[in-house]
């Protein structure tokens, strides 16, 4: 019985930690720069966007930071939406905030991520 084994060599992103096939789209992620902190954990924030609630109602998520997640590689949804496509703004490594809070519709614990800009400060 012979066994046959391929060897994939992967380079990785120092910053984000993302597996690439080659050298050279690794470095160029590395080059990126990396969007600051706005959150810590601990802080309460407020949405800037409505959430609806299972019930169908419409409210304003205010809650506490429980984690951050990132440097994340850029998302292109979140660089059209949030940047607005300004050039100075795009490419940068990402930082996504879990935010612990009670609907206050139908009283329910919940958690949602959320990009830097998508939060404010209470």
């Amino acid at each position: 019985m012979r066994r046959l084994v391929t060897k994939k060599v992967l380079y990785q992103c120092r910053v984000c930690r993302t597996k690439y096939g080659d050298r050279r789209t690794a470095a160029s992620c590395e080059a990126k720069p990396v969007e600051p902190a706005r959150f810590k954990v601990g802080d309460r924030v407020t949405a800037r966007e409505r959430r609806t609630c299972q019930l169908g109602r419409a409210y304003v998520m205010t809650g506490k930071v429980i984690a951050v997640h990132g440097p994340q590689p850029p998302d292109e949804e979140y660089e059209i939406k949030w940047l607005g496509c300004r050039a100075e703004r795009l490419g940068s490594h990402v930082r996504q905030y879990e935010v612990h809070y009670r609907c206050p519709r139908c009283g329910r614990i919940k958690t949602a991520l959320y990009y830097g800009p998508e939060l404010r400060p209470v």
